[in-house]
């Protein structure tokens, strides 16, 4: 046989082999644990929606508190952020729907149409602390707050933890 009509054998043999056909293959289990988790997603997508409601959220900050806590110790910082969480509670004439103390900082959630009243109070908050600072210096207070509002769709969840602490939880939604 010549070297060409080798090489043209070689082009003209079909690509496919002869073999016994394929059976199709079963959906594997995957597929099934998959679309479960999207229907409990979907129902979870679903929860949510009923519960989100409109709420207004102030989140302080204590701003410098590691800072303070590393020169003055531990107990002194740990006592002064506690005294900024309660002045900014009492300073608020609205009580809080849910408060969770952040260590350095406060979060708090209130009905949404007491936004204005919360900010209002937020504000003297925020003066009040700033003047006495400014008269005492560092044997007053020597305190500065950083706060921020949110108004809008959010979920609040409130758990018992297993060592019967209460937990929050809270979700805005946008």
């Amino acid at each position: 046989m010549s070297r060409s009509k080798r090489i043209e054998s070689k082009h003209n043999a079909s690509p496919m082999k002869s073999a016994t056909p394929c059976k199709p293959k079963k959906a594997k289990r995957p597929i099934g644990r998959a679309l479960e988790a999207l229907e409990r997603a979907s129902s979870l997508i679903d929860e949510i929606e009923a519960a989100k409601e409109l709420y207004t959220i102030l989140f302080a900050d204590l701003v410098g508190s590691s800072h303070f806590k590393i020169e003055h110790g531990l107990a002194r910082g740990v006592l002064r952020a506690r005294l900024h969480n309660s002045l900014l509670l009492k300073r608020l004439h609205t009580p809080p729907i849910a408060a969770k103390d952040l260590g350095d900082g406060l979060l708090a959630v209130f009905p949404r149409d007491e936004a204005g009243r919360v900010l209002h109070d937020a504000s003297v908050f925020l003066r009040e602390l700033d003047r006495e600072t400014r008269r005492y210096g560092e044997i007053g207070l020597g305190m500065e707050s950083k706060i921020a509002l949110h108004v809008g769709p959010a979920v609040l969840h409130h758990e018992d933890a297993e060592d019967g602490e209460h937990g929050l939880q809270l979700h805005p939604v946008m």
